[in-house]
């Protein structure tokens, strides 16, 4: 009798910048599933890293009462785990949390999220703009969220 083969541990990632975008997903994480959408409550998107490969400022989460930021939950791995950290240069520039995020139907979801060590505020380039908000339409994020991702000013 063939023994059951272990499924691998998973873990859910909440992703509210490029990492929405299914395309980024399949390249940094082969394999990672659509999982839900979500909100986190009591935060806000902020831009308070330069660089990365788009140029411009970097996503990243401020704790800010009322408002909150909308996203992708994805069903990750350990090997996923890993890619990630790499690609958002965990902990040097981005810190690895533990959220609680609210699920389209009222549930709460634990999740992980990329929390930036910041260094001031940047305006996003156009095309990672362009990239957030692709993934945001991807996963039928709130009318309302993505007018408010389309507002924001960008650089150049």
């Amino acid at each position: 009798m063939a023994e059951a083969q272990a499924k691998p541990v998973t873990y859910l990632y909440f992703a509210y910048g490029s990492n929405m975008a299914r395309l980024q997903m399949k390249r940094l994480c082969p394999g990672a599933k659509f999982a839900s959408r979500g909100i986190l409550r009591d935060h806000q998107l902020a831009f308070t890293r330069p660089g990365g490969e788009f140029g411009g400022g970097i996503a990243d989460l401020k704790p800010v009462k009322g408002r909150v930021v909308e996203g992708v939950l994805w069903e990750v791995t350990e090997d996923h785990l890993k890619a990630l950290d790499e690609y958002e240069e965990a902990p040097r520039a981005y810190v690895r949390k533990t959220v609680t995020v609210e699920k389209p139907d009222g549930t709460p979801a634990t999740a992980f999220c990329y929390f930036a060590v910041p260094v001031g505020n940047y305006a996003p380039s156009r095309r990672y703009m362009r990239l957030i908000i692709q993934g945001a339409e991807e996963h039928n994020l709130s009318d309302p969220y993505v007018a408010y991702l389309e507002s924001i000013r960008t650089r150049g």
